[in-house]
């Protein structure tokens, strides 16, 4: 089974090959010439295309790099404004503890622990257990 550049070897020797039977030298010449004009046109034409294709291939590489960033940067950002609004309840509790509003200690308890259940929960969610 040929190649792409196989075939591309393949029809360019086949553009020049043997001249037509009884031209004269000139006849001959003049038609290789054409041949080689035409080999040139499809080699230029090859060079052309493998640079595009170099080009599509660049371009495909840095904008799955750029969504993969982005990706990162989106999926982070949420686990982080869950675990805000843990880190806002802890916050909460510390005033409290600090204000001393309230007799009992239970409360404050009971409070840390949902904040805690909560942050079990939200990391749980987003696969990190």
């Amino acid at each position: 089974m040929d190649t792409p550049d196989e075939k591309g070897v393949a029809e360019a020797a086949g553009a020049i090959g043997p001249p037509p039977a009884g031209l004269s030298p000139e006849e001959e010449r003049d038609a290789l010439r054409e041949a080689l004009v035409r080999a040139e046109a499809q080699a230029v034409e090859a060079r052309d295309r493998l640079l595009r294709a170099a080009a599509d291939f660049d371009n495909t590489k840095k904008r799955i790099a750029r969504e993969q960033a982005e990706a990162i940067r989106y999926g982070n950002e949420s686990i982080l404004r869950e675990i805000l609004s843990v880190a806002d309840n802890l916050g909460f509790a510390l005033a409290h503890a600090e204000q001393g509003v309230g007799d009992s200690p239970g409360g404050l308890v009971q409070g840390v622990e949902r904040t805690y259940k909560h942050l079990l929960d939200t990391l749980a969610r987003f696969g990190v257990t």
